[in-house]
């Protein structure tokens, strides 16, 4: 048996001795109190339609059978408690299915928030590759720019510098002809 069905079961069984109020003490409507109490517990530790559904039509059945039971032995119907005590009964059942929701937005909210969390830590360690990829890219761009002024010095200051030279030299040997003539 399983916590879920174990913690049903005694929603069950104390629905039932509440119940059992209205058969000891015909009279009165005050189990409907207890009864509310009850529904309290298992809207919030339940939420399956089918489920609630059956204990809804299981309480309707039950407190009938105890509406005519008071009837047969105290020859009235106390309607006005009655009506007042089963609002609290719709009202413990409203109250413990917004509860039974306060949970699980709260469950929602938790995973949500860790989801959160994980994908922040991911996005910082995103962050850092970038930042060092940044600085590896800012890094590269500038030896390339290094090497390409370099080889442009090497392509234009280099093959002027070269014919400078040959035109010195040829300067030179046609200046050398001349004073020999």
């Amino acid at each position: 048996m399983t916590q879920e069905s174990g913690g049903l079961i005694a929603i069950n069984v104390d629905g039932l001795l509440s119940f059992l109020f209205a058969f000891v003490f015909p009279g009165t409507t005050l189990y409907l109190i207890l009864v509310g109490v009850t529904a309290i517990t298992l809207f919030i530790v339940e939420a399956r339609k089918k489920i609630l559904g059956v204990h809804v039509v299981v309480f309707l059945l039950i407190w009938s059978f105890a509406l005519f039971f008071a009837y047969i032995h105290t020859g009235q119907i106390l309607f006005f408690e009655n009506v007042a005590d089963f609002s609290f009964v719709v009202f413990g059942a409203v109250v413990g299915n917004l509860i039974h929701r306060l949970f699980d937005a709260r469950e929602t909210v938790s995973k949500q928030y860790e989801q959160l969390n994980e994908s922040h830590i991911e996005l910082s360690q995103a962050h850092q590759q970038l930042t060092q990829y940044s600085l590896q890219l800012e890094q590269l761009t500038l030896i390339r720019e290094r090497n390409r002024i370099a080889r442009e010095i090497h392509n234009t200051v280099g093959h002027k510098m070269t014919a400078l030279l040959i035109q010195l030299e040829l300067t030179k040997e046609l200046m050398n002809r001349d004073e020999k003539k």
